[in-house]
Formats: structure tokens, sequence, C-alpha cells
């Protein structure tokens, strides 16, 4: 916002008698503004009359200081909007919004996020938010939370899966956190994910997990299943092992770590075979290969039509979320098959919300 202190200046009228005595009226060369008795605010196109806003509520309710723990007050001020009518503006966010209006904004700064709280409407009139305070626009209403729980298996959900997620042996299930799709060249792709099974360096004692795709790492990234059973490292004498012992207390019903050793076909941890897309352990033919993924989940069941605005605050307690965050939009059809309709990929220094 940019004052000339060359510009003409605008002209005020506030007659001293009125011709509607509920309402005083202000007007400029193009904006007519009328308040009424009950302090509703009106802004007219003074040339064609058309009405641009109508302040249609405020409110002052009690509330207590974040800062300084000390009674305070939280305001409140509503405007109509036409439904062909969009808002722009506001700043710089990662939302991947042009057009704010209906949609929950969080006017806080953020590592990423810098707010500028003036909003142009399309119709060609502006709101100017002057205030320092931590504030929305569009606040979300408590239908448009999203609440997010550990879900009661894990299979039941697409998998957050990201680099570095380890593996373990745990009792099979068929969930998709255990499905693993072979291409010609023996890369290993977690089902429903980008990553693939990675030997994390291949050494003795190493533990294997996920990672993304990488030429430079296509030594840790390819495998032989060989005729003996063995799952060697293409370019590495080291063998998947597993433990011997499945321990209980996990969410799959028990778990074993992975690690690679030095390849020994009469090792019985070391033979596996590949049964319907899972990686089976001689030794406990019931368990599988499983990526540990961990995450939280929230359900939600569409509309049948009409657009859906939806807030998470996914770190409530904490200002921003840290690194190697991944949030993930996934549909499920009526037969329970699960896609990525969208995928927010290696989120750094996440702020506490994020919309889109």
């Amino acid at each position: 916002l940019m004052v000339d202190p060359t510009w003409p200046g605008l002209d005020v009228l506030l007659p001293k008698r009125l011709s509607h005595p509920s309402n005083v009226v202000l007007q400029t060369d193009f904006i007519r503004v009328e308040v009424d008795r009950s302090e509703s605010i009106s802004f007219f196109n003074r040339a064609s009359g058309t009405l641009l806003t109508r302040d249609f509520g405020a409110s002052f309710t009690p509330t207590i200081d974040l800062a300084t723990g000390l009674p305070s007050w939280a305001l409140q001020q509503s405007w109509t909007v036409d439904e062909q009518e969009q808002l722009y503006g506001g700043g710089e966010y990662q939302s991947g919004f042009l057009g704010f209006k209906g949609a929950p904004v969080q006017l806080t700064q953020f590592n990423t996020e810098a707010v500028v709280p003036f909003f142009a409407s399309s119709k060609g009139y502006g709101i100017l938010w002057d205030s320092n305070a931590w504030s929305w626009l569009n606040p979300p209403n408590a239908s448009d939370l999203l609440s997010f729980a550990p879900p009661a298996m894990l299979s039941s959900a697409f998998p957050p899966a990201i680099d570095g997620t380890p593996l373990m042996m745990a009792a099979c299930s068929r969930g998709v956190e255990q499905e693993w799709i072979r291409d010609h060249v023996g890369r290993y792709t977690l089902n429903g994910s980008p990553r693939l099974l990675d030997c994390n360096g291949c050494s003795t004692g190493t533990a294997p997990h996920l990672w993304s795709s990488s030429s430079k790492l296509q030594a840790n990234q390819k495998f032989d299943l060989l005729p003996s059973g063995l799952f060697r490292n293409r370019f590495h004498n080291t063998c998947l092992t597993t433990a011997s012992a499945i321990r209980g207390g996990s969410r799959l019903g028990g778990s074993a770590r992975v690690t690679m050793e030095a390849c020994d076909s009469s090792d019985a941890r070391q033979i596996w075979r590949f049964v319907n897309g899972t990686l089976r352990a001689i030794s406990n033919t019931s368990t599988c290969l499983t990526a540990a993924v961990q995450g939280l989940v929230a359900d939600l069941t569409p509309k049948v039509d009409g657009d859906h605005i939806l807030y998470a605050d996914l770190c409530p307690s904490s200002f921003g979320c840290g690194s190697n965050q991944e949030l993930y939009i996934a549909l499920s059809d009526a037969s329970g098959k699960t896609q990525v309709a969208q995928e927010w990929d290696g989120l750094t220094n996440m702020p506490d919300s994020m919309s889109g």
C-alpha cells in the first residue's frame, strides 16, 4: 500500500441533516457508505448504486492472551460476498490457492509464509484487516477440522512411507506395508509408495530401509533372489537376514529386526520366498518383510458434490513440525483399493497449519 502526497484528496460528506434519519451516510467520489443504528455497515459503488459488501456481524469474546496469559478479547467481523466474487492477495502462502473466498487462511508469519492482510475483491474493493493479532480469514468450522489418530491397523490406510523408513519382520497380514513390486532390473518398490528397498550401504550388520529411487544409490537398490533362496544385493556379497525370534508388542502383532549379513546358504534366516507380492522368511513362513511405517490418519467420507474445504492442525502443541514430514490425501473406492490423490513430499520446517 502506497501513499503519494501529490495525489488529490477525497471529499467525505457527513450531512448535518440526513434524508434517512436512521442512517449515517459517508461518500467519496467512488464509494458510498451507509451505517445504520444497528451498526451494520454497507458499501456501495456510488456511480452504479451496486452493493459491494455489507458488514453483517461483529463480536467481542473474552479470552486469554496467548503471549502474556492475561485477560484479553477476541474480535470477529464478517462481510457478505457474492457467489461469483473472489478475494485475492493477502501475502504469500504455501497453499496453492489463488483466491481465498471461503478458504481458511491463518494470518500468521511462518518461515515460508508472509502475511499482508489486505484482500482485493474481484468487484473492485479491498479489505484491510488492520490488526497485529494472530488472525484468521474464514476460521475453520468444527466440521472442517480433520481429527488425526493412529490407524487401528496400518493396512487400513495408505502408509506415509518416507526416506529412511525402517524394515522389519511381522506377521503376514496382506497389508500394503508388506506388498512389494519387483521390476525387471531387480528393484523392489513398496506397493503404493515411490520408495524402494535399499540396503543402506549393504555392509554387514547394517539395517536396510526404504529410500527414493536414485541413480547414485542403484548399488544399494538392486537385489537377486537366487535359486537357493538367498536374497542378495547385486553389487555386494551381503544378504537380507532376519532375526530368528518375533517379539510381541507391535501393532502388527510382533516384529523382528532385519539386517544385511555375509551370505550363507546354510543359514535358514537368509532363505526367502517371493509369494504373491510378499517376501517371506523360510525360518518363519508366517512372517513377511514389512515397512515399519508410522503415521496418523484422518478418515473423511466425501459429499456427493461440491467443494471440500478442510483444515488439519498437524502439530497443535508446537511451532512447526520439524523435518521429514509428509502429508497424503488418498482415495479409496468401494472395493477398498486405495490410490494417492495428492502428496506433499519431504516437507521441512512445516508450519503449524497448511491449507490446500
